[in-house]
């Protein structure tokens, strides 16, 4: 692929991307460019499109030789900018829909990468959301790990799929049975009992019980809403 092409690719309908020089340098030197004529391309291309490129003749984006380049980037950042310039590779492939790239975006802006100087829990649910509607099988497992920062589920059902994923993750045992089983009637619409198995397990001190039932009284999901009730359970979260 030519340098104009990867240009092209790379910084269509995005002025905020076209800025990162040192990304897109990069980009172009990993596919055989030499660096002096991937910053005289870069220069070149920026004063014929300020604004990015939207032309109907766009090629097809290789949004893996973002994500591969991405990945080198994270393995080897250990400052401010490396990281950033890891973070911006990555973001080409995710906002295309790369279940990995949406992936270890959620895990570098959830603190999961020793070193990185910019995290924020917001972001990090974000792409791991992202990640699991393309179908990544860990994005719900570290979704529920975020709960321990102060990531609150928005739903009901939300909240208890991802009790699902943690307590699958870990040794089943008889309180994961009990969970599960109280799960599976929430959602199959037999809500007395279900909660009465929740309460027990949020009692004796299973957080994953408390989750939903914060979220269950917050939404108002097979109970009457309740928020001061689904406060009191939220504290006593505790991961």
């Amino acid at each position: 692929m030519k340098a104009e092409e990867i240009l092209a690719t790379y910084c269509t309908g995005s002025m905020f991307i076209l800025e990162r020089q040192d990304v897109v340098v990069g980009i172009l030197q990993d596919n055989g460019v030499r660096k002096k004529d991937a910053e005289k391309a870069y220069s070149i291309f920026k004063q014929n499109h300020p604004f990015g490129y939207s032309g109907d003749d766009v090629p097809p984006v290789d949004i893996d030789m973002f994500f591969r380049a991405g990945m080198r980037y994270l393995d080897a950042a250990d400052d401010l900018v490396s990281f950033k310039k890891a973070y911006w590779t990555l973001f080409v492939a995710a906002v295309r829909g790369h279940p990995e790239a949406l992936f270890r975006l959620g895990m570098l802006m959830g603190g999961e990468y020793e070193g990185c100087p910019f995290t924020e829990v917001r972001s990090a649910v974000k792409f791991f959301r992202k990640a699991d509607e393309k179908g990544h099988p860990d994005a719900k497992l570290h979704l529920a790990l975020l709960i321990a920062d102060g990531f609150r589920p928005d739903t009901a059902e939300e909240a208890m799929s991802l009790m699902e994923a943690e307590v699958s993750a870990a040794d089943a045992g008889e309180d994961a049975d009990t969970l599960l089983d109280a799960i599976a009637g929430l959602r199959g619409g037999d809500a007395a009992p279900a909660l009465e198995k929740l309460v027990y397990l949020s009692e004796k001190g299973v957080s994953e019980a408390s989750v939903i039932l914060d979220a269950v009284y917050r939404e108002g999901y097979r109970a009457e809403k309740d928020p001061g009730l689904a406060d009191r359970y939220w504290r006593s979260v505790s991961f």
